[in-house]
């Protein structure tokens, strides 16, 4: 079995810090599409838009 070089260490750790980051924002925005949605939804409740 071969050796891990120092270059396949750093690409590894870049690949899964650039996935922690990836999915961290991914969650953000999926929070606050959910919460403007239900603001929206609270919104339409209180104040119905006549058509």
């Amino acid at each position: 079995m071969s050796e891990i070089s120092i270059l396949d260490l750093q690409n590894l750790r870049h690949l899964i810090g650039g996935y922690n980051t990836t999915h961290c924002k991914m969650t953000e925005n999926s929070i606050r599409d959910v919460v403007k949605l239900k603001l929206t939804m609270s919104l339409i409740e209180v104040c119905p838009v006549p058509f």
